[in-house]
């Protein structure tokens, strides 16, 4: 059993402390796992285009699910009532998170983060109020998350990783479904809650845009970005913090076919959520990191 102090209580998904709890993982495959009950929402869901998500303000409540992941991320441990009640100013992101349990366990949490492109990257970051008992904690849940519509409604769902609040090592993680409220429109994400543990989930493939793989991530000192150039190519590689803040300009240049790695010292970073945007010929992806302070 391990015990923390008052400052390190943090928060996302309920658990059971054990020493597993702060296993290092390897750098994420390129699957995620899905819940079955939320599966059909997402194959019927249709992604938002740029120009879409360019004239949309995100401001507003969402509520939905949060299916935690079993240690091996085979099955659904638990699931969670999950609120995200999100302001956008520009590309920025702030808000509260709003996680209850069935037994009437609660977390509510300061979130921020931005928007690149298709993507809603957040991280929890603050308790302001909670319940729990005594030998259970909550993880800071961080996510980049997909924007959508689903019979008209806007969704936003993904896996969403979580993490310690002081060595930012993982937790078990989950996925998240969650649906804007609108008082003028009947929901249409209905999603039964899980009861009990083990439930079966599916693994889907994530779109990689240029085979983009970081890794090791989490990292401690060093992680690499390796991509393969279809052709020659001008290479934009930016590092931001969760706020949206540009870091560091990491490349900045023509680069030949093929394929090529490059790596990022963050042995100057504070542990916490950043992001990595690549920009090829103007075509963009983008992706979360985790930088831990162990």
């Amino acid at each position: 059993m391990i015990h923390f102090t008052k400052k390190a209580v943090i928060a996302c998904s309920l658990l059971a402390i054990s020493t597993s709890f702060f296993a290092q993982s390897a750098h994420s495959n390129v699957y995620k796992p899905i819940p079955k009950d939320v599966l059909p929402i997402v194959k019927h869901t249709k992604v938002l285009s740029l120009n879409d998500i360019a004239k949309t303000n995100f401001t507003g409540e969402y509520s939905g699910q949060r299916f935690q992941y079993t240690d091996n991320k085979k099955a659904i441990l638990r699931s969670y009532t999950y609120t995200m009640n999100i302001i956008q100013n520009g590309s920025n992101v702030s808000g509260t998170t709003t996680i209850t349990s069935d037994n009437g366990d609660y977390g509510i949490i300061k979130l921020r983060g931005m928007v690149i492109e298709d993507k809603l990257y957040f991280e929890e970051y603050e308790i302001i109020d909670q319940k729990k008992s005594d030998d259970a904690l909550w993880c800071f849940k961080i996510g980049e998350l997909q924007m959508g519509k689903h019979q008209q409604n806007t969704v936003i769902y993904g896996p969403t990783n979580s993490y310690t609040s002081i060595y930012y090592s993982p937790c078990s993680g989950g996925y998240t479904m969650l649906e804007k409220i609108n008082s003028n429109e009947e929901p249409s994400t209905i999603i039964k809650k899980q009861q009990g543990p083990d439930k079966e989930i599916t693994n889907v493939s994530e779109e990689n845009k240029f085979g983009l793989t970081i890794y090791p991530n989490p990292f401690s000192t060093e992680t690499n970005i390796s991509y393969t150039l279809e052709k020659e190519a001008k290479v934009l590689i930016e590092l931001y913090d969760i706020n949206g803040a540009l870091l560091k300009t990491v490349s900045q240049e023509v680069q030949s076919a093929g394929n090529h790695t490059t790596t990022i010292n963050g042995s100057s970073l504070a542990g916490g959520v950043y992001v990595i945007k690549i920009s090829i010929d103007g075509l963009v992806s983008s992706k979360q990191i985790i930088k831990t302070n162990n």
